[in-house]
């Protein structure tokens, strides 16, 4: 799908996560970035697939599940054009 190759790889992870039904806090945890960041990805992911209304990007998502797979981001000193890494979800690992 043409509309989802505007999106970068961490708004194609937030989306695929929307899709797998979590909500902006848990993605927040689970890539260990900030709330604000995942609703920036949020609006910025709205803004290039021209989605408007309260549940139109969970629509979308939901009807485009098969497209929005996860991008893995790329381990540490792992090229950004050769990602080595895997999609590691930070709440299943054990809290100290």
């Amino acid at each position: 799908m043409a509309a989802l190759a505007r999106l970068t790889p961490a708004e194609r992870r937030v989306l695929a996560l929307i899709a797998g039904g979590l909500t902006s806090a848990a993605i927040a945890e689970t890539q260990g970035i900030s709330p604000k960041t995942v609703e920036n990805h949020r609006q910025h992911i709205c803004g290039k697939l021209g989605l408007h209304g309260p549940q139109a990007l969970l629509r979308f998502a939901l009807e485009h599940k098969a497209f929005a797979r996860p991008v893995a981001p790329p381990c540490m000193g792992g090229s950004p054009h050769k990602p080595r890494g895997i999609l590691l979800i930070r709440a299943s690992l054990p809290r100290a």
